[in-house]
């Protein structure tokens, strides 16, 4: 298969929505229509495809899937070509320049092409994605940070296991209706283990209680509602799994350190005067 272009520091397929600079790091968000098929391709720099949304494959010497949650670490001057499947997809990749490859440790593990599943609702990831969509004077920073972080994880889970493989049922579990989530008792007979073992277990994994979890994850949930939807907030505050629309405001603020009323207007504020990045043709940006 001949190599269809040479792509340099920043550039990438798709759409590109939104991007963050950072010294010579650069983060851009980038979405692709369902069974799009990228070129094949190479990039001029070595960098980081993290999965959001879809399910991404990637075809080398040899092919993989990675559904989202998926952290894709390609070479610099690597060749490859991808396949979106039936759903739309959404990326964000992060580019490394010289000064983030002169450091060993980066320099050796974004030296193979590898990849790594850390989750579609790991913590760091959804930090990441909070980030990207910031607009204030602090964002580009942020967003640095948020993807640096995520790397770190990817880094540690490729190194070694972080928890049994169970844990990860135990997540799917309660992610697939997180305004109803199951007791910790169902939560231990589905996967096989002692309750008290399963609380252990998830909080030593993941630094917080499958209660604080769930908690977190319906904000997060009712967040992105709030962010892309003009839904009524009792209607997003019902199907997050909230009580009532004071208990989302009440918990809303504990996490954002704004009222939710507060942040769609900042939202709508913002919408008016930003300019419109986006570029529906499948090319580089």
């Amino acid at each position: 298969m001949p190599l269809a272009s040479r792509l340099e520091l920043g550039q990438n397929f798709g759409a590109i929505v939104n991007t963050v600079t950072s010294g010579d790091l650069c983060i851009n968000a980038a979405e692709h229509a369902p069974s799009t098929i990228v070129p094949r391709h190479e990039h001029a720099n070595p960098y980081v495809c993290v999965v959001m949304e879809g399910c991404l494959e990637v075809r080398a010497r040899e092919s993989f899937d990675c559904p989202a949650g998926s952290v894709i670490a390609y070479p610099r001057g690597h060749a490859h070509a991808n396949r979106f499947g039936d759903q739309r997809g959404r990326c964000v990749n992060v580019h490394f320049g010289s000064t983030w490859t002169d450091e060993r440790l980066m320099r050796e593990w974004l030296g193979d092409c590898r990849r790594v599943r850390i989750g579609a609702n790991a913590r760091s990831l959804m930090l990441l994605e909070q980030e990207m969509r910031a607009n204030d004077s602090a964002a580009p920073l942020a967003a640095a940070s948020a993807a640096i972080e995520l790397l770190a994880q990817a880094m540690r889970a490729d190194a070694i296991p972080l928890h049994p493989r169970w844990l990860t049922r135990v997540i799917d579990i309660v992610e697939a209706d997180l305004a109803r989530p199951p007791t910790l008792g169902q939560l231990a007979m589905q996967v096989g283990a002692h309750p008290a073992h399963v609380a252990r277990a998830f909080r030593r994994a993941y630094g917080e209680s499958i209660g604080a979890y769930v908690r977190r994850r319906r904000v997060e949930h009712a967040d992105r509602a709030l962010m892309t939807s003009d839904l009524p907030l009792a209607h997003i505050a019902a199907a997050a799994g909230f009580a009532d629309q004071a208990h989302f405001t009440r918990v809303y603020r504990r996490h954002f350190g704004v009222p939710p009323g507060a942040r769609r207007r900042q939202r709508n504020s913002c919408s008016m005067h930003a300019p419109n990045v986006q570029d529906d043709s499948p090319t580089k940006g």
